[in-house]
């Protein structure tokens, strides 16, 4: 659920389940072709493009050849997080010893005003931290 959350795709539990435990293999794919038609404006509903992906495999695939290193960014998201960690929205912490969260990197937010039991930062995929946390140019 948290998956589809960050990719603001809301369902029903039930439904997500259903889905996951019959296409878990694809979620991430689909997902990401969830995204490719959504900046194509081609999406109206993202709930409903993504169970049709699912279920009829439209999906985003990469050749293995063609496939990213986790521990690597592109020119976008290395600008974004070196930004991110100078104006401490992320924890300054290098890149091959971020984690990843389902196979995506994901940098170090800290939590302001936590409880003395809360964890210090939240773990946030890259690209849904960029959409959180557009770089501001003054």
């Amino acid at each position: 659920m948290l998956l589809l959350k960050n990719a603001d795709i809301y369902l029903i539990p039930a439904k997500a389940e259903k889905l996951w435990a019959a296409h878990s293999a694809e979620f991430v794919e689909a997902i990401a072709y969830v995204n490719l038609k959504a900046k194509e404006g081609k999406v109206a509903n993202r709930e409903g493009y993504f169970v049709k992906c699912l279920e009829e495999g439209w999906l985003v695939k990469k050749p293995e050849s063609e496939k990213r290193d986790p521990y690597s960014l592109t020119p976008e998201q290395q600008q974004w997080y070196e930004w991110a960690c100078m104006t401490g929205i992320c924890i300054d912490t290098p890149v091959k010893d971020l984690p990843t969260k389902i196979g995506v990197l994901a940098v170090l937010i800290p939590i302001r005003n936590r409880r003395q039991f809360d964890p210090p930062y939240d773990l946030v995929a890259i690209d849904v931290a960029m959409r959180e946390y557009p770089i501001l140019l003054h």
